[in-house]
């Protein structure tokens, strides 16, 4: 878990599964670090089993405050794993501290990121 700088607290990162017809779409928020990668790696595990391709899993960042580098490996691992399986990771970037860390790294072009749905 990551810590809350404002009130010392650790901050759990809650992620959530929905199923949308074929495609899967997969709610994240709070911080996103060494200590919380793998809970968000397991989740788009379970995506990857429920998608059917072509259709999209859908990570929504809007909710992340922090993003790590073991955050960014999972994602670029999974945009690999759901290629193979003739599909796409799609991810809503939504914060300026995730889009900075993209841009910083390089993944904003590599990886496919979409607007925030309306």
């Amino acid at each position: 878990m990551a810590n809350d700088m404002r009130s010392g607290e650790r901050t759990p990162l809650r992620v959530e599964q929905v199923v949308e017809g074929r495609s899967v779409l997969v709610r994240v928020a709070g911080e996103l670090d060494t200590g919380t990668a793998g809970t968000l790696s397991a989740t788009l595990l379970d995506a990857e089993r429920a998608v059917s391709p072509p259709a999209p899993v859908v990570v929504d960042l809007t909710g992340v405050s922090f993003l790590a580098a073991a955050g960014l490996s999972v994602l670029v691992d999974h945009h690999e794993r759901c290629a193979a399986l003739g599909s796409a990771l799609l991810i809503v970037p939504g914060s300026k501290a995730v889009r900075r860390a993209m841009a910083a790294t390089g993944l904003h072009a590599r990886l496919a990121l979409i607007p925030a749905p309306r």
